[in-house]
């Protein structure tokens, strides 16, 4: 996916987003999630061309949303591995306290962009999260 975006795309910041916990689904390989390419305003006009030759890709502009979000800087492959074993059990305990307002197991979606020095994890939720989901999979059976 990277190489064929950054060959059209300068940005060079791809994202993640992920609708399911591994650790609460029966089968992890029914977890749903997208990964995607960032398009800077200044590239929009080359996304139709970009689409018409790449039929497996979509386009959608996400719109602003309630969220919380978290860095982690971006070292080496290890940040990989390291940031999601900091950051999610730390925004779990954050929901486990209601420290989250309105945020409720089940109703959020997590985006995680990577960039050059940094590796940012959106937590997205409220009445637009149906806005992220670009899924057409069904949902998965949970524990």
């Amino acid at each position: 996916m990277e190489k064929v975006c950054f060959k059209t795309f300068e940005g060079k910041q791809t994202l993640g987003i992920f609708y399911d916990d591994p650790m609460a689904i029966k089968d992890e390989n029914q977890m749903r999630m997208i990964i995607a390419c960032v398009v800077k305003e200044s590239e929009k006009d080359l996304i139709k061309p970009f689409l018409e030759k790449n039929k497996d890709f979509e386009s959608r502009i996400l719109p602003t949303s309630d969220s919380m979000q978290f860095d982690f800087p971006y070292r080496n492959f290890l940040s990989h591995m390291i940031g999601p074993n900091k950051v999610y059990p730390a925004f779990g305990e954050k929901l486990e306290n209601g420290e989250m307002g309105d945020m409720k197991p089940g109703n959020f979606a997590v985006m995680e962009v990577y960039s050059k020095d940094t590796i940012t994890y959106t937590f997205i939720y409220g009445d637009d999260i149906d806005d992220f989901l670009f899924s057409k999979y069904p949902n998965p059976v949970y524990k």
